[in-house]
């Protein structure tokens, strides 16, 4: 009885194959003029992904110096503002002997005036400083936005992925 089933399948298999040999036409081998259009089109889109790999580098590239800059001038602003602070707390003392010199019409009021005059005008020009190093701030966060948003237009126009 297997012997039976073998021969069936074997005499099916023979009549299907040969059904799908008789049915195809020999396939022509491709024209030289059609690999040679396959070649340049290939080569087309080798040129444009170069390109669009520079680009993406060079971008990249922008964004990372205009971090770069971000960090230092957040760093000054950090330092500025800490020594503001401290001018603040040297500043505190001799305003307080100024007060009391001018209560007692005491001799040293000359002395503690000039001191406190040299850390007000210190502490003006911290804040001048300051103020810059902010606007500076805010116009290269701009920069990095618009080199950010560079780099999104382009990731927007590469192809999507083949799905796998």
């Amino acid at each position: 009885m297997r012997l039976r089933r073998h021969v069936i399948l074997a005499g099916v298999l023979a009549i299907v194959v040969g059904s799908v040999v008789s049915g195809q036409q020999p396939q022509r081998p491709a024209a030289q003029d059609d690999v040679l259009a396959e070649i340049r089109g290939l080569r087309a889109d080798l040129n444009r992904i170069a390109q669009e790999t520079v680009r993406v580098q060079l971008v990249t590239a922008r964004l990372t110096v205009q971090e770069g800059r971000l960090g230092t001038l957040s760093q000054q602003l950090n330092n500025v503002r800490q020594q503001l602070a401290q001018s603040q707390l040297t500043l505190a003392p001799f305003t307080l002997q100024l007060k009391q010199a001018q209560e007692s019409n005491s001799e040293i009021l000359a002395p503690i005036r000039r001191m406190a005059d040299e850390v007000q005008k210190r502490d003006g020009e911290l804040r001048t400083q300051e103020a810059e190093l902010e606007r500076l701030i805010t116009s290269e966060e701009n920069r990095w936005m618009d080199f950010n948003s560079r780099l999104e237009e382009i990731e927007r126009a590469l192809p999507a992925p083949p799905a796998r």
